[in-house]
C-alpha cells in the first residue's frame, strides 16, 4: 500500500487490515498471516523532506516449527518507528516498511513445544506422533567402509 502525503499538512493517520490475499510478504519471511493483521500508525512531517513513520502491527502469524514443520501460531504486537525521507512524488511505500518490521521481528527459532522431537532425517516421519525403524538401519555400515570403523 502506498500512501500519498504530498498534500498533507502535518500528520497523516492510517488504520487498515492486511491479509495473505491483499499483501505480498517478502520471500525471505518464513511466516504467513493468519486471517488479518491490524496496522495502526501515522506519518508526521518533521522538516522539509524528513518524515517520521510510526506504526504497530497486531494479529497472528503462523510460523513453521523449526524441528517438525508443524504450524505454530504466534500472537504479535510489533512497533515500528523510523525517520524516512520524502521522495519527490510524496508517496510513502508502506508495504516495504511493514515487510521490514515483520522481518526484523521474526523469531530466530520457533518450536511447537519445547520437547519437539522433529522429523526423522531418513524417512521424514514426524517423531512427535509416530516412531520409525530408521535408526536401526542407520547403524548398518556399508561393507566397503567397515575397515574404517576399526580406526575409530
Amino acid at each position: 500500500m502506498d500512501i500519498n502525503i504530498k498534500d498533507t499538512k502535518r500528520k497523516y493517520h492510517f488504520d487498515f487490515q492486511i491479509s495473505n490475499d491483499n499483501f505480498q510478504l517478502d520471500e525471505g519471511f518464513s511466516g504467513r498471516i493468519k486471517d488479518t493483521l491490524s496496522v495502526h500508525g501515522k506519518i508526521e512531517k518533521l522538516v522539509e523532506n524528513k518524515l517520521l513513520l510510526k506504526f504497530s502491527l497486531e494479529g497472528t502469524i503462523i510460523y513453521p516449527c523449526s524441528r517438525c514443520l508443524e504450524d505454530v501460531p504466534e500472537e504479535i504486537n510489533y512497533h515500528f518507528r523510523e525517520e524516512i525521507e520524502q521522495n519527490n512524488d510524496g508517496v510513502v511505500p508502506l508495504n516495504e516498511y511493514i515487510n521490514d518490521c515483520l522481518y526484523i521481528n521474526e523469531p530466530y527459532k520457533v518450536l511447537c513445544r519445547e520437547d519437539c522431537l522433529g522429523l526423522c532425517p531418513i524417512c521424514g516421519t514426524n517423531l512427535n506422533y509416530n516412531s520409525c525403524n530408521c535408526h536401526e538401519e542407520e547403524d548398518e555400515i556399508d561393507p566397503r567402509l567397515e575397515k574404517l570403523r576399526n580406526l575409530i
